[in-house]
């Protein structure tokens, strides 16, 4: 048990193997200090698997849970974007169940792409993140990140899309 701002937090986590399948997770429940007799509590747990199939590829796959998480659909991005929302160790996500899954390149150091997924099942929005570097030299690097969200109303329909590119020096 420890302090979160004004929480009583108290949590448990995990990290071990499965085979060769990598298996973690955690939970967290937090309340406030000085209103013990009310139903403020907040509790998120995450469970994560990883893979590394040959030595390529990384595989990784979880799913969280957010007990105060939005459970129906947004009609509109601008209630995620300008309701003021903001993530931290007490909501780690928007909604009260999400999956997140990653599959990166790893075979090769000059070269390696990406691509992430993240549902939010009450929501019905999916966050996309598709991902390339390029190592120029032993000192410099090329990222080009895309993020794009995307809504379920009737149809899935784009709502955002975003592009960054990264050139980074090592010294």
């Amino acid at each position: 048990a420890s302090w979160y701002q004004k929480d009583i937090a108290a949590g448990l986590g995990w990290a071990g193997n499965i085979g060769n399948i990598g298996f973690k997770g955690e939970g967290t429940y937090f309340h406030p200090q000085n209103k013990l007799n009310d139903s403020a509590a907040v509790f998120n747990a995450a469970v994560e698997f990883d893979y590394t199939i040959d030595g390529k590829v990384y595989m990784n796959t979880s799913y969280l849970f957010f007990n105060k998480g939005a459970d129906a659909p947004l009609p509109a991005i601008g209630n995620i974007l300008f309701d003021n929302i903001t993530l931290s160790a007490k909501q780690l996500s928007l909604s009260r169940h999400a999956a997140f899954l990653q599959l990166k390149s790893i075979s090769n150091p000059v070269l390696s792409g990406g691509f992430s997924a993240l549902y939010f099942f009450e929501m019905n929005a999916m966050y996309l993140f598709p991902d390339v570097t390029y190592s120029i030299n032993d000192r410099w690097e090329a990222a080009l990140f895309l993020q794009s969200l995307w809504l379920k109303n009737k149809h899935f329909r784009s709502e955002m899309n975003n592009a960054l590119i990264r050139i980074k020096y090592s010294f």
